[in-house]
């Protein structure tokens, strides 16, 4: 049979004038950026105005379908969102997942770029090939469940639903929006930005399978992943129970409070929120993506008391657990789900918000707030306050308006010497705690990665404590690390140089969420650049070598990058929380921040160290955190964006 090249379409929609084109990809732009979040980057960079303000109606919202999105690839059913984020005034990419990605792909397309402003509250509704605005006023004010309920009535719930709430229509910077109930995507304002184009949903679905190029070569390469699948240990404890198949180790590395100056006891973190908390009051079932045996999304239920009988959704109520019932202090697990519930429907981060809150509650008590500057609400963790904070924050309320604009509004407020005691970078939250998971790759990455304090990538060994320095050298073997590059990883006194093992994590990650392919453990750890290379080729038609694909990876981080660099951001923003430098306290006394093999105590010019030698293993210049020319020569980006070298 001969191969055939699969086109790669792209819909432009301007709101303001309800006009659409569709353009197909260059083949040599696919084959530098694959596809997804690659092509994704590439169409930021070609409709995202330098220094735009990100409610501008030209700011465009940018959704990548994976290359193999709709796919029989086990867990492709990843989708990029790409636009100028609020929040932290960074072009940044959110990653989601359930079947939007593969209903984009049966009604014809692989990415949409939105811009402008609908005239009145819409939904875009994607199908065969077509696209329409429709009349939406019924669904503005709605929460984000309803919205979603009501367009599954009307329509079926065969079709995907991007959907917004209260928050994202107010414009708060902290709110995100969820794919059909379930998967969250765009921390950092992407619902706000919908909000501001009067967008409250963008609905998608299709008749059209999704072409591959050689069924019998791809069908191959599927089936030796599929036996590969069957040998995952812990396979079916997993599918049964989630992240609690690794509650012992969540128990080993801690859950941090009260401003990340405490480890949270574990007894009673078990009594409260353990795996037998989960089983016998918790779990309702267990949802999973198209073409993922690995279902990882929660289904949840309030089986007693006060809120028997309330369900809802989230990716794991181990993060829930911690968010509410440890850093909030909301209480028992009936009381985190109803907290998180409402956060769901209102479209607020629960991470973000969670994060504020705790950091505000601090100041209260350290006296820098006081009761003139939250209009009379006493901050305090505890339920009641933390809902009122939150239904103030999605409204813009009070003291919930400063936290609807997140760190940089309290640093603006209260004073910039705040940062010294805040857990964020770029003016976002950071979700992993280096002092209690030592500092491994994505902990790293959260301080140099481009859209915030995202810990984008993960998916390398040090993602959990107790591995090996053999465990991270088949890891840079298995995602196509050259000799060269894996001495020099090796090469110094912590066994393994993080910062450098990142540029290389940064890259695989590049090429998985280009593809679709989700990067969590258990799946994503299963999948090696020559599988990428052989499943990519089989089905786009577009013949890549494991090492055309690795350079694919670092062009498309390096262009994710310079677009940042565009927006005025440098090395000055790649700042470690001076915070990770105070141990915290636990019942085991005091935890300092230490390297993933517990070498040593790390310091700020250790810290500093690491990030010259992250830049120096990426091709960037020292002084100012940005690609050389050099660098963006030997990748082929002035030839390939068309503009001058210099």
């Amino acid at each position: 049979m001969t191969k055939k090249e699969i086109p790669t379409k792209v819909l432009e929609i301007d709101l303001s004038s309800v006009k659409g084109t569709i353009n197909i990809v260059d083949r040599d732009i696919q084959q530098a950026f694959i596809g997804g979040f690659g092509i994704g980057v590439k169409l930021a960079y070609d409709h995202i105005e330098p220094r735009l303000n990100p409610f501008d109606p030209r700011n465009p919202i940018i959704i990548s379908a994976g290359a193999l999105g709709g796919t029989l690839v086990p867990s492709s059913s990843r989708v990029a969102a790409i636009t100028k984020y609020p929040l932290t005034e960074t072009v940044g990419m959110g990653n989601g997942s359930m079947s939007l990605s593969q209903k984009l792909r049966a009604a014809g397309f692989d990415h949409l770029v939105i811009s402008g402003k609908a005239e009145v509250p819409s939904v875009l509704r994607i199908f065969d090939n077509k696209f329409e605005l429709l009349d939406a006023r019924d669904l503005w004010g709605k929460d984000l469940y309803e919205t979603t309920d009501s367009i599954w009535d009307r329509f079926g719930n065969d079709w995907s639903v991007l959907a917004i709430g209260q928050a994202g229509e107010n414009l708060v910077e902290i709110s995100m929006a969820l794919i059909d109930k379930i998967a969250s995507i765009g921390k950092g304002g992407l619902a706000a930005v919908m909000g501001s184009k009067n967008l409250k949903a963008i609905i998608a679905n299709g008749t059209h399978p999704v072409p591959i190029s050689d069924p019998d070569r791809f069908l191959s390469a599927v089936d030796a992943f599929y036996q590969r699948f069957k040998t995952i240990p812990n396979r079916d404890e997993f599918i049964d129970v989630g992240v609690y198949w690794k509650w012992d180790k969540s128990m080993e590395e801690g859950f941090p409070m009260r401003g990340g100056n405490e480890v949270f006891s574990k007894e009673k973190a078990t009594e409260l929120y353990g795996k037998d908390v989960y089983l016998g009051k918790v779990k309702k079932g267990r949802a999973g993506c198209p073409s993922c045996p690995m279902p990882d999304k929660e289904i949840m239920e309030v089986k007693e008391g006060e809120f028997k009988g309330l369900t809802t959704y989230a990716s794991g109520f181990v993060g829930r657990a911690w968010n509410y019932g440890i850093k909030c202090g909301v209480g028992n697990y009936d009381r985190v789900l109803k907290v998180h519930d409402r956060a769901n429907r209102l479209g607020i981060c629960s991470h973000a918000f969670s994060s504020l809150y705790d950091f505000a509650v601090m100041l209260f008590e350290k006296g820098r707030i006081d009761l003139k500057d939250t209009e009379g609400v006493k901050l305090k963790r505890d339920f009641e306050t933390t809902q009122k904070v939150m239904e103030m924050t999605a409204f813009r309320e009070g003291f919930g308006d400063i936290l609807a604009r997140g760190y940089k509004a309290l640093f603006d407020r209260f004073g910039e010497d705040l940062k010294a005691d805040a857990l964020q970078a770029k003016g976002m939250d950071m979700l992993y705690e280096p002092r209690l998971n030592r500092l491994g790759a994505k902990t790293f990455i959260m301080v140099v990665n481009p859209r915030g304090g995202q810990h984008q990538p993960g998916t390398t060994p040090a993602d959990s404590l107790g591995r090996t320095v053999d465990d991270f050298r088949a890891y840079c073997k298995t995602t196509g690390v050259s000799k060269d590059a894996t001495n020099r990883i090796f090469d110094g006194p912590m066994k393994v140089n993080m910062a450098r093992l990142a540029k290389h994590s940064q890259e695989f990650y590049s090429i998985m969420c280009s593809l679709g392919i989700c990067s969590k453990a258990p799946m994503g750890p299963l999948y090696s650049l020559d599988d990428c290379a052989e499943l990519y080729s089989s089905a786009s038609g577009v013949e890549l070598s494991p090492s055309d694909l690795k350079q694919a990876g670092e062009r498309i981080w390096n262009l994710y990058k310079m677009i940042n660099v565009r927006e005025g951001f440098g090395k000055a923003d790649d700042q470690f929380p001076h915070k990770w430098l105070i141990p915290m306290k636990g019942e085991e006394g005091e935890r300092p921040l230490m390297d993933y093999f517990e070498t040593k105590h790390l310091t700020m010019e250790d810290l500093q160290k690491l990030l010259g030698d992250y830049y120096d293993e990426c091709g960037w210049d020292q002084e100012t955190g940005v690609p050389t020319k050099g660098k963006l020569e030997e990748l082929g980006l002035y030839e390939i964006l068309g503009v001058e070298n210099g």
